[in-house]
């Protein structure tokens, strides 16, 4: 029997035992707990923003370290069942949910009588998590979730390109729930636990007034909205990025986490993964004078970033700021032979990026005799010592195959001009 079929009969019970008198609230009809195995689309999911002291990667548990602990309220079956929760995300992600044992900041399941509900991250303190659809354990799966610093999937910036929102079929007070926020980490995921189904919170019967419908493109995703039977592959590639897991996460370049552990990189494009809140850092080396280019990206730009070119005394030669939901400009600067290094300092951990490292070397300045890309006195000193020692390659400014005073009002000339 399908969702509906099973809302319809348990509509049918309680019709029943209103016509014999009887006064039983809804819970009854679930379970010993008050509202248990209330189906979702009956008690849709309430995230709760917090206070988060500073910055969006204080929504990540210091260390993967969850104490927990169980309200009074909650029965031994939901207990095991809150457990076996636990270890679905365990599973995917180094999560370690421990009993509370004086912990400031931790998590509290509470048996609700209506509702599924959670902050959203940690904050330092404790996370009440109200739980109605007991028996649903990827209900659970997905209040925990909210409390680990996720929100809802119908919220992710760019869910634009993928649903549309009905305002008008959303009931009054509960427009917060479908806002655009939350942790833009792999694509779009209509099969995602923290999905809402087309009907959560609307107005009136679902096939006629939904609240999210799938754009045409994706009709044929729309019956995958609102998944509580599994956690789907995304759900636990988002839990790997935010607290690393098997095969996930840190990027090959790691440790690269101080311009000290700078990793060689190539020209080209990479893809990588943000290891930590420290920054990564890359080093590279040139030959030759190059203009040299780096451009940094991440899906759906919902990030801050700054992406600088440093010289070998941490010194900053070029710098650019990503602004917050877009991608910032190439960072560009012309530099000498030498060895540098690229830093990313990104605000959030453990999130997807691309960087394209472009190096083009430029057009030869006879009077850069040094190659260092900058013509001084130190180019006519190295011109000098070519000329005295007959170094065509370094002298031979008019390249006519003979050194004489041809060359040296040949280098004159450049050097006066201001070469390159």
């Amino acid at each position: 029997m399908d969702k509906f079929g099973v809302r319809a009969s348990l509509v049918a019970i309680g019709l029943l035992v209103a016509s014999a008198g009887a006064q039983t609230p809804v819970g009854a009809f679930f379970g010993t707990q008050p509202g248990e195995n209330m189906p979702e689309d009956w008690a849709p999911c309430e995230s709760i923003d917090i206070d988060l002291r500073g910055g969006i990667e204080d929504r990540a548990w210091p260390g993967g370290v969850v104490p927990y602990e169980f309200d009074a309220n909650v029965n031994s079956t939901n207990r095991n069942r809150a457990l076996n929760a636990m270890a679905e995300i365990e599973a995917v992600c180094n999560v370690q949910f421990v009993p509370r044992d004086g912990e400031p900041g931790f998590i509290r399941l509470i048996a609700s009588s209506s509702s599924n509900s959670s902050p959203v991250g940690y904050g330092g303190g404790g996370n009440a998590i109200n739980i109605v659809s007991w028996s649903w354990r990827f209900i659970i799966v997905h209040e925990l979730m909210h409390s680990l610093g996720i929100n809802h999937e119908q919220s992710k910036p760019g869910r634009n390109q993928y649903v549309t929102i009905n305002w008008d079929n959303i009931q009054e007070g509960r427009e917060h729930n479908f806002a655009g926020s939350g942790l833009p980490v792999l694509p779009y995921n209509f099969e995602s636990v923290m999905h809402y189904s087309s009907c959560a919170f609307t107005i009136c019967s679902c096939s006629s007034c939904p609240t999210i419908s799938a754009r045409p493109e994706y009709a044929g995703a729309e019956s995958l909205m609102g998944n509580r039977s599994y956690m789907s592959d995304g759900d636990a590639g988002t839990l790997a990025f935010l607290y690393d897991g098997p095969d996930v996460g840190d990027d090959a370049h790691e440790p690269n986490d101080s311009f000290a552990q700078a990793s060689p990189i190539e020209p080209g494009t990479h893809a990588l993964i943000m290891g930590d809140y420290e920054g990564d850092f890359f080093s590279f080396t040139l030959t030759e004078t190059s203009d040299v280019t780096v451009t940094v990206t991440c899906d759906e730009g919902a990030w801050e970033a700054t992406t600088s070119i440093l010289d070998p005394s941490e010194q900053t030669l070029a710098s650019q700021n990503n602004p917050i939901w877009g991608d910032g400009d190439p960072v560009t600067a012309t530099l000498g032979v030498g060895t540098y290094v690229i830093e990313v300092d990104q605000d959030f951990g453990f999130h997807p990026y691309q960087l394209d490292l472009a190096i083009t070397p430029t057009a030869s300045c006879s009077d850069d005799c040094n190659d260092d890309g900058v013509v001084n006195i130190d180019d006519i000193d190295c011109f000098v010592a070519d000329f005295i020692a007959g170094n065509l390659e370094g002298a031979d400014c008019d390249q006519n195959g003979v050194l004489n005073v041809d060359d040296i009002d040949c280098f004159v000339a450049s050097f006066l001009a201001g070469c390159p």
